[in-house]
């Protein structure tokens, strides 16, 4: 059982991560895990991590257990065999569940925060006497709304492990309250406590320079596909260049392609040549970049445009406002629930090049509008996102659930 509330023993938290310190693991729940314990460290609360990916070097004092691969049992390959598709879920959430008593053991966490991927959390918490809380960045009951493609049996079958984990979790938090609504109408988990804990960053102190250049230079950092909405973008900013001779566009991300109605996919390349010649010139695309590339991209780029169908809440937008970028983004999510329209960023509706092509005009067209705008939403990052805040708000309500 967790301290109770009147002593001063802070708990200690074992994070589970798909890749640590994560520098090198594209992935935004690695991300999150590193900047919230990095905040757990700084209130002298520093966790544990559990991780099968140790992708760089290691922070000092934040130990690392790595989890084990089980080996397939003879009852496992019968399971499967007939028919039982959660036998590979079950085997990592056993071997997650191995690596967090070892965690108990030897460094005394006294909670488990697991994301909610595939539902292994319910096979984990067999393993524990200790509290998982899952974590909501992206269950399927939100993301089936935003693929472009019809769902199938795997896909219905993720859905329900992730239901019954939501259900027998000891708490749940997710980046953004429209997530945990989501999970509200689909599981009964009107019993579990539940919390918005947002995503964490520190703002940079490398800042982009605003000025008339930097004021016409747009950067996009995510997958030319459906999701991120990288189509629009590229639509956006036709009829934006149409009205701005000056304004130019850095498309940063992997080219996943866009499905059509048909399900054919529409490659960027495809996509760039079936624009003007004079507005194809004026974009330069990158292909996908690593952190350090894009954080030296934004200290050249006033404007950060995200145009995402949906999203829980977005790394890459709390880095466009911790580098001090001016922000378009889609009203969609965690964004919408964060961002004030016209004060903290130019809130537009997703699948809308034309309202977005707008926002993105007033800005280029003055610097002095960008700069206040950029400067709002850093005040706001480092008000109510930085790490050692949301650290001690996790903190919190991991005590609230030993009550």
């Amino acid at each position: 059982m967790l301290e109770k509330a009147e002593t001063t023993k802070r708990p200690r938290l074992g994070l589970l991560t798909p890749g640590w310190p994560g520098q090198n693991t594209p992935n935004g729940i690695a991300t999150s895990v590193y900047y919230l314990a990095m905040g757990l460290k700084e209130i002298g609360a520093a966790p544990v991590i559990l991780t099968d990916n140790v992708d760089g070097p290691c922070p000092d004092d934040i130990p690392v257990i790595k989890i084990p691969s089980l080996a397939w049992g003879v009852l496992d390959r019968l399971r499967a065999k007939l028919g039982d598709r959660d036998v590979p879920y079950r085997i990592l959430g056993d071997a997650i569940g191995a690596s967090a008593s070892n965690a108990v053991a030897n460094y005394g966490i006294d909670a488990l925060m697991m994301e909610e991927t595939h539902g292994w959390s319910q096979y984990t918490q067999t393993h524990l006497s200790i509290p998982v809380i899952v974590a909501l960045h992206g269950p399927f009951v939100v993301q089936k709304h935003i693929e472009a493609r019809p769902t199938n049996k795997e896909d219905k079958l993720r859905e329900l492990r992730e239901k019954r984990a939501f259900e027998l979790a000891a708490g749940l938090v997710s980046p953004s309250q429209n997530v945990l609504d989501a999970v509200e109408q689909t599981a009964a988990v009107h019993n579990v406590p539940r919390i918005v804990l947002p995503n964490t960053l520190r703002s940079s102190n490398e800042l982009v320079s605003i000025n008339r250049e930097t004021a016409e230079r747009i950067l996009f950092v995510g997958r030319f596909d459906n999701h991120k909405g990288g189509g629009v973008v590229l639509n956006a900013f036709a009829e934006l260049a149409e009205a701005n001779r000056n304004a130019r566009l850095t498309f940063v991300g992997p080219n996943s392609g866009l499905r059509t109605p048909e399900g054919t996919i529409v490659s960027i390349e495809t996509a760039l040549g079936d624009l003007p010649d004079a507005v194809r010139q004026r974009i330069d695309y990158k292909g996908a970049c690593d952190r350090d590339t894009i954080a030296q991209l934004r200290r050249t780029h006033g404007i950060a445009v995200i145009a995402s169908r949906y999203e829980n809440l977005n790394y890459t937008l709390l880095e466009a406002m911790g580098a001090g970028q001016a922000i378009v983004s889609t009203k969609v999510g965690g964004p919408a629930e964060v961002l004030r329209d016209g004060e903290t960023a130019f809130l537009v509706p997703p699948d809308d090049p034309a309202a977005m092509a707008i926002a993105l005009a007033k800005l280029c067209a003055s610097p002095s509008m960008t700069q206040t705008m950029a400067t709002a939403a850093q005040h706001l990052l480092r008000s109510r996102f930085d790490p050692a805040v949301v650290a001690q708000k996790t903190l919190d309500f991991v005590v609230s659930l030993g009550r």
